[in-house]
Protein backbone atom coordinates (compact mmCIF):
# COMPACT_ATOMS: atom_id res chain seq x y z
CA UNK A 1 0.00 0.00 0.00
CA UNK A 2 1.38 3.62 -1.14
CA UNK A 3 1.71 5.60 2.24
CA UNK A 4 1.04 9.21 2.81
CA UNK A 5 4.71 9.73 3.10
CA UNK A 6 5.26 8.19 -0.62
CA UNK A 7 2.83 10.19 -2.02
CA UNK A 8 4.45 13.04 -0.24
CA UNK A 9 8.06 12.43 -1.58
CA UNK A 10 6.32 12.00 -5.13
CA UNK A 11 4.59 15.14 -5.56
CA UNK A 12 7.74 16.79 -3.72
CA UNK A 13 9.53 14.90 -6.90
CA UNK A 14 7.75 16.07 -9.40
CA UNK A 15 6.92 19.12 -8.75
CA UNK A 16 11.34 19.34 -8.24
CA UNK A 17 11.22 17.53 -11.41
CA UNK A 18 9.36 20.55 -13.29
CA UNK A 19 11.27 23.38 -11.52
CA UNK A 20 14.52 21.68 -12.99
CA UNK A 21 13.73 23.43 -16.49
CA UNK A 22 13.29 26.85 -15.31
CA UNK A 23 16.47 28.99 -15.90
CA UNK A 24 16.72 32.80 -14.35
CA UNK A 25 19.14 34.46 -17.06
CA UNK A 26 19.12 37.91 -14.65
CA UNK A 27 17.23 39.28 -11.79
CA UNK A 28 17.06 42.43 -10.35
CA UNK A 29 16.22 43.10 -6.83
CA UNK A 30 17.73 45.93 -6.36
CA UNK A 31 18.46 45.09 -2.64
CA UNK A 32 20.40 48.32 -1.10
CA UNK A 33 19.02 49.84 -4.36
CA UNK A 34 21.70 48.08 -5.92
CA UNK A 35 21.50 47.94 -10.06
CA UNK A 36 23.67 44.17 -9.99
CA UNK A 37 21.43 41.39 -10.49
CA UNK A 38 21.68 38.77 -8.74
CA UNK A 39 24.00 36.29 -11.30
CA UNK A 40 26.22 39.96 -10.85
CA UNK A 41 25.27 41.82 -14.19
CA UNK A 42 24.96 45.10 -14.17
CA UNK A 43 21.69 47.14 -15.16
CA UNK A 44 22.54 49.16 -17.92
CA UNK A 45 21.29 52.28 -19.38
CA UNK A 46 18.86 53.33 -16.19
CA UNK A 47 21.47 54.64 -13.85
CA UNK A 48 22.48 57.71 -15.13
CA UNK A 49 20.32 60.62 -14.72
CA UNK A 50 18.25 58.91 -12.15
CA UNK A 51 17.25 59.86 -8.45
CA UNK A 52 16.98 56.59 -6.85
CA UNK A 53 14.63 57.12 -3.77
CA UNK A 54 15.24 55.47 -0.66
CA UNK A 55 13.71 54.51 2.98
CA UNK A 56 10.35 53.20 4.06
CA UNK A 57 8.49 51.44 1.66
CA UNK A 58 10.26 53.10 -1.10
CA UNK A 59 13.70 51.08 -0.16
CA UNK A 60 15.39 48.28 -1.89
CA UNK A 61 13.20 49.69 -5.15
CA UNK A 62 15.04 51.86 -8.16
CA UNK A 63 13.31 54.88 -9.33
CA UNK A 64 13.88 55.83 -13.32
CA UNK A 65 13.42 59.03 -14.03
CA UNK A 66 15.75 59.89 -16.53
CA UNK A 67 15.39 61.48 -20.16
CA UNK A 68 13.83 59.65 -23.15
CA UNK A 69 16.29 56.74 -24.54
CA UNK A 70 17.02 53.50 -25.22
CA UNK A 71 20.66 51.69 -23.99
CA UNK A 72 22.60 49.28 -25.76
CA UNK A 73 21.82 45.70 -25.41
CA UNK A 74 21.98 44.22 -21.70
CA UNK A 75 22.84 40.76 -22.83
CA UNK A 76 24.42 39.57 -26.18
CA UNK A 77 24.55 36.01 -27.47
CA UNK A 78 21.54 34.65 -25.20
CA UNK A 79 20.82 32.64 -28.58
CA UNK A 80 16.96 31.43 -26.86
CA UNK A 81 14.92 29.35 -29.64
CA UNK A 82 12.51 26.94 -30.07
CA UNK A 83 14.63 24.44 -27.94
CA UNK A 84 14.19 26.66 -24.75
CA UNK A 85 10.73 26.86 -25.75
CA UNK A 86 9.37 29.64 -23.17
CA UNK A 87 11.17 32.67 -22.42
CA UNK A 88 9.69 34.42 -19.51
CA UNK A 89 9.55 38.59 -18.00
CA UNK A 90 8.56 39.54 -14.63
CA UNK A 91 8.27 43.11 -13.92
CA UNK A 92 7.22 44.42 -10.58
CA UNK A 93 6.43 48.06 -10.15
CA UNK A 94 6.07 49.54 -6.72
CA UNK A 95 4.69 53.01 -8.35
CA UNK A 96 4.97 55.19 -11.15
CA UNK A 97 3.95 58.56 -12.99
CA UNK A 98 3.60 58.68 -17.04
CA UNK A 99 1.36 61.15 -17.42
CA UNK A 100 3.59 64.25 -18.43
CA UNK A 101 4.54 63.25 -21.50
CA UNK A 102 1.68 64.15 -23.61
CA UNK A 103 0.36 60.29 -22.98
CA UNK A 104 3.33 59.00 -23.93
CA UNK A 105 5.50 57.67 -21.47
CA UNK A 106 6.78 54.40 -21.39
CA UNK A 107 8.94 51.56 -19.75
CA UNK A 108 9.74 48.83 -21.52
CA UNK A 109 12.07 45.31 -22.55
CA UNK A 110 12.58 45.16 -25.55
CA UNK A 111 13.78 41.70 -27.12
CA UNK A 112 15.73 41.61 -30.45
CA UNK A 113 17.28 38.95 -32.41
CA UNK A 114 21.28 39.27 -33.41
CA UNK A 115 20.67 41.76 -36.17
CA UNK A 116 18.62 43.82 -33.46
CA UNK A 117 14.93 43.37 -35.47
CA UNK A 118 12.45 43.73 -32.66
CA UNK A 119 11.12 40.08 -31.44
CA UNK A 120 9.11 41.79 -28.93
CA UNK A 121 8.64 44.60 -26.80
CA UNK A 122 7.00 44.67 -23.28
CA UNK A 123 5.42 48.23 -22.23
CA UNK A 124 4.37 49.60 -19.31
CA UNK A 125 2.75 53.04 -21.01
CA UNK A 126 0.89 56.00 -20.15
CA UNK A 127 -3.03 55.76 -21.57
CA UNK A 128 -5.68 58.63 -21.23
CA UNK A 129 -8.02 55.55 -20.06
CA UNK A 130 -5.32 54.09 -17.57
CA UNK A 131 -1.76 52.98 -17.60
CA UNK A 132 -1.62 50.39 -20.66
CA UNK A 133 0.13 46.99 -20.27
CA UNK A 134 1.36 46.60 -23.93
CA UNK A 135 2.74 43.44 -26.01
CA UNK A 136 4.26 45.45 -29.10
CA UNK A 137 6.59 45.17 -32.32
CA UNK A 138 6.16 41.71 -32.63
CA UNK A 139 8.46 39.47 -34.72
CA UNK A 140 4.94 39.00 -36.76
CA UNK A 141 1.29 39.52 -36.68
CA UNK A 142 -0.69 39.08 -33.66
CA UNK A 143 -3.80 37.47 -32.72
CA UNK A 144 -6.05 36.97 -29.65
CA UNK A 145 -7.36 34.00 -28.30
CA UNK A 146 -10.67 34.35 -30.47
CA UNK A 147 -8.01 34.38 -33.52
CA UNK A 148 -8.96 37.87 -33.95
CA UNK A 149 -5.87 39.74 -35.71
CA UNK A 150 -5.08 42.35 -33.65
CA UNK A 151 -2.01 43.99 -35.72
CA UNK A 152 0.91 44.35 -33.82
CA UNK A 153 0.37 45.47 -30.17
CA UNK A 154 -2.52 43.81 -27.71
CA UNK A 155 -3.00 45.06 -23.90
CA UNK A 156 -5.21 45.81 -21.18
CA UNK A 157 -5.04 48.84 -18.54
CA UNK A 158 -3.91 48.62 -15.04
CA UNK A 159 -6.55 49.49 -12.68
CA UNK A 160 -7.51 52.95 -12.21
CA UNK A 161 -7.97 52.56 -8.27
CA UNK A 162 -4.34 51.97 -8.04
CA UNK A 163 -3.19 55.47 -9.21
CA UNK A 164 0.45 54.56 -10.01
CA UNK A 165 0.56 54.17 -6.22
CA UNK A 166 -0.14 50.54 -5.51
CA UNK A 167 2.23 48.02 -6.48
CA UNK A 168 1.50 46.06 -10.09
CA UNK A 169 3.32 42.35 -11.33
CA UNK A 170 3.00 42.27 -15.34
CA UNK A 171 4.59 38.82 -17.17
CA UNK A 172 5.52 38.02 -20.83
CA UNK A 173 5.63 35.04 -21.69
CA UNK A 174 6.94 34.30 -25.17
CA UNK A 175 6.67 30.59 -26.48
CA UNK A 176 9.23 30.03 -28.71
CA UNK A 177 8.50 26.60 -29.54
CA UNK A 178 4.54 27.01 -30.53
CA UNK A 179 4.03 30.90 -31.65
CA UNK A 180 2.52 31.38 -28.65
CA UNK A 181 2.31 34.65 -25.95
CA UNK A 182 0.99 34.82 -22.83
CA UNK A 183 0.29 38.38 -21.25
CA UNK A 184 -0.46 38.83 -17.48
CA UNK A 185 -0.96 41.49 -14.44
CA UNK A 186 -1.96 40.73 -10.92
CA UNK A 187 -4.51 43.88 -11.75
CA UNK A 188 -6.83 44.20 -14.90
CA UNK A 189 -9.63 46.76 -15.53
CA UNK A 190 -10.79 45.68 -19.18
CA UNK A 191 -12.96 42.90 -20.05
CA UNK A 192 -10.29 40.48 -20.65
CA UNK A 193 -9.18 39.48 -17.34
CA UNK A 194 -5.90 38.16 -15.83
CA UNK A 195 -4.66 37.67 -18.67
CA UNK A 196 -4.42 37.49 -23.00
CA UNK A 197 -3.38 34.85 -24.92
CA UNK A 198 -2.62 34.27 -28.52
CA UNK A 199 -0.32 33.43 -31.35
CA UNK A 200 2.56 36.20 -32.88
CA UNK A 201 3.34 34.33 -36.70
CA UNK A 202 6.28 33.21 -37.52
CA UNK A 203 7.56 34.07 -33.36
CA UNK A 204 9.14 29.95 -33.38
CA UNK A 205 11.83 31.15 -36.37
CA UNK A 206 12.78 34.00 -34.12
CA UNK A 207 16.33 33.32 -32.11
CA UNK A 208 16.66 35.87 -29.14
CA UNK A 209 20.08 37.30 -28.96
CA UNK A 210 20.05 40.26 -26.50
CA UNK A 211 17.63 42.93 -24.99
CA UNK A 212 17.61 46.50 -23.85
CA UNK A 213 15.62 48.88 -21.74
CA UNK A 214 13.36 51.70 -23.20
CA UNK A 215 12.53 54.83 -21.63
CA UNK A 216 10.46 57.49 -22.60
CA UNK A 217 9.34 60.43 -19.92
CA UNK A 218 9.78 63.41 -19.03
CA UNK A 219 12.42 64.67 -16.62
CA UNK A 220 12.05 68.10 -15.61
CA UNK A 221 12.28 67.93 -11.54
CA UNK A 222 12.35 71.85 -11.52
CA UNK A 223 8.62 71.68 -11.35
CA UNK A 224 7.94 68.81 -9.73
CA UNK A 225 6.22 67.28 -13.05
CA UNK A 226 8.81 64.67 -13.06
CA UNK A 227 8.38 61.06 -15.06
CA UNK A 228 9.23 57.79 -13.55
CA UNK A 229 8.65 54.49 -12.59
CA UNK A 230 9.75 52.80 -9.42
CA UNK A 231 11.44 49.02 -10.13
CA UNK A 232 10.87 46.88 -7.56
CA UNK A 233 11.99 43.27 -9.38
CA UNK A 234 12.46 42.31 -12.70
CA UNK A 235 13.35 38.67 -13.84
CA UNK A 236 13.78 37.32 -17.28
CA UNK A 237 14.08 33.23 -17.22
CA UNK A 238 13.24 30.59 -19.41
CA UNK A 239 10.62 28.11 -18.24
CA UNK A 240 8.74 25.03 -18.89
CA UNK A 241 5.68 25.11 -20.54
CA UNK A 242 3.15 27.61 -18.62
CA UNK A 243 0.83 25.21 -18.12
CA UNK A 244 3.09 22.99 -15.97
CA UNK A 245 2.69 25.09 -13.36
CA UNK A 246 -0.74 24.48 -12.68
CA UNK A 247 0.56 20.80 -11.92
CA UNK A 248 3.57 22.13 -9.59
CA UNK A 249 0.98 23.92 -7.56
CA UNK A 250 -1.91 21.11 -7.47
CA UNK A 251 1.18 18.99 -6.55
CA UNK A 252 2.85 21.13 -3.63
CA UNK A 253 -0.74 21.79 -2.66
CA UNK A 254 -1.28 17.93 -2.42
CA UNK A 255 1.42 17.23 -0.02
CA UNK A 256 0.48 20.27 2.12
CA UNK A 257 -2.96 18.70 2.83
CA UNK A 258 -1.13 15.78 3.55
CA UNK A 259 1.32 16.53 5.87
CA UNK A 260 -1.50 18.85 7.91
CA UNK A 261 -3.50 15.48 8.17
CA UNK A 262 -0.59 13.34 9.17
CA UNK A 263 0.38 16.09 11.69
Amino acid sequence: MITKNILCAIALISGASVLSGQTIIEQWDYTNNSLAGVNGNQMTFVNTNNTDVTGGAEDNTFTVNRGSGSGSSVFTGLGIDSDDQFLKVDMTIASWDLTNSGGNGLWAIHFRDASNTSVAQFRFQAHADGTRVTLDQEFGPITDSNSVSRATAIGGFVSASQSGTAPVTISLTLGLADNSYLLESNSWSTSYGAQQSGTIANLSDAVVDNFRWVWSGVNDGANGTTDYIELDQIVVQTVPEPSTYALIAGLLSLSAVMIRRRN
